[in-house]
Formats: C-alpha cells, sequence, structure tokens
C-alpha cells in the first residue's frame, strides 16, 4: 500500500524536525565539554604555574639535575649532579 503523499511530507518534516534538535543538542553538547576542557586546562596552568613558582622558592630544587638537563651544558649537569650527591650525605 502506497502511502499519503501528505502523510509521506509530514513524516519527513518531523524527521527533518528531530535531525535539527538532534544537532543542536550535539552543539550544545560539544560546547559543554569544550567549556569543560577550557576550564581543567586553565586549573592545569595555574596549578603548573604555582608548582613551578615553588621550584624558584626553593633552593633545594635549584639543585635538581634532572629539572635543568635540558638548558644546561653537560658539563654543568654533572657538576649538579655531583654537587646533589654531595648534599644527600
Amino acid at each position: 500500500m502506497m502511502m499519503p503523499v501528505v502523510d509521506t511530507t509530514l513524516q519527513e518534516k518531523q524527521l527533518q524536525q528531530e535531525l535539527l534538535l538532534i544537532q543542536k543538542q550535539q552543539q550544545i553538547q560539544k560546547q559543554l565539554l569544550i567549556t569543560e576542557f577550557q576550564k581543567q586546562h586553565e586549573n592545569l596552568m595555574r596549578q603548573h604555574q604555582a608548582q613551578l613558582q615553588e621550584h624558584i622558592k626553593d633552593p633545594r630544587l635549584k639543585c635538581d639535575p634532572i629539572m635543568f638537563r635540558v638548558s644546561l651544558p653537560k658539563s654543568e649537569c654533572r657538576n649538579l649532579a655531583v654537587l646533589d650527591l654531595e648534599l644527600s650525605f
């Protein structure tokens, strides 16, 4: 049996409205996820900044060779490692 044209058109219109509603809901969910991600990212950045400030303030942490290995020449890293061992004993 064929459905009347009016019923088919009405059903298609309803499906399109449902699709639009689902797309709007997805857009809202996406925006909520982005907002939550940004909040978490900002919190992590603040925590990281606070940790960096603590490292700067604490003189014991300034001698950690692992923290400075990338930015210091190898000879200075070895000196820091020796200094760290000496301070440990």
